[in-house]
């Protein structure tokens, strides 16, 4: 009977370890994901600020 008890102890102990490292994997993964689009964002940002720096409006004609 202890033996029943301890091996269905020993399972459930290692589906909990598979789910807690099937857990951790996609945190990982959305993590990394997240960096990726985080990094995109910047660099358009980067860019956008950019053309902001370049843009000279026109002057009023009477400044001429």
């Amino acid at each position: 009977m202890s033996v029943l008890l301890l091996s269905c102890l020993l399972s459930c102990v290692a589906a909990e370890g598979f789910t807690a490292l099937a857990t951790m994997t996609k945190a990982l993964y959305n993590e990394k994901e997240l960096a990726h689009e985080m990094r995109k964002y910047v660099d358009i940002e980067t860019e956008r600020l950019a053309q902001v720096r370049r843009y000279k409006p026109y002057h009023n004609l009477s400044d001429q």
